[in-house]
């Protein structure tokens, strides 16, 4: 028959399975700083990488138009 130390027991199991104690964690001055320069030097590569495609795409948003008033000169 179930006993109350056997219920306490089953109790703890469960409970030892579900609950997640907290974690109170940091990133140290040194981790931050090389986070920030991975981060920093991915999108520098990026832009190195692709920068004809870049180039390219810039030169056709900020294209000269000449207008009918230039064209008839």
């Amino acid at each position: 028959m179930w006993e109350i130390s056997d219920a306490n027991d089953l109790f703890d199991i469960k409970e030892s399975i579900v609950h997640v104690p907290s974690v109170f964690a940091y990133i140290d001055p040194v981790s931050g700083a090389i986070l920030l320069q991975v981060i920093i030097a991915g999108f520098a590569g990026c832009v190195a990488f692709f920068r004809r495609s870049i180039w390219r795409f810039v030169r056709v948003v900020f294209r000269f138009k000449p207008s009918d008033k230039d064209s008839a000169k």
